[in-house]
């Protein structure tokens, strides 16, 4: 994950993707959710060296893997396209 500065043109590197993570999001409470398979991933944009850390399992949902998510304005729902 990258940002772009349009004033200045400079690119800069934020974090990586967790290893097998395609698809992501930017949930408006400042994290970047990404899928692992079934697995849901976090990281604080205000802090990407803590890593990315698991918070759902939605193997349930979701047994072959999350192709897609997005979040709600109000972080109260996390919408998932899954694989069946």
């Amino acid at each position: 994950m990258k940002s772009y500065h349009p004033e200045t043109g400079q690119i800069e590197l934020l974090t990586t993707l967790p290893k097998g993570a395609y698809y992501y999001a930017w949930a408006a409470n400042g994290y970047a959710i990404a899928a692992v398979n079934s697995i849901l991933m976090q990281s604080d944009k205000t802090n990407f060296d803590g890593g990315w850390r698991p918070f759902a399992d939605v193997s349930e949902d979701c047994p072959m893997g999350v192709t897609r998510l997005t979040t709600n304005a109000q972080n109260s729902k996390i919408a998932l396209v899954c694989t069946l």
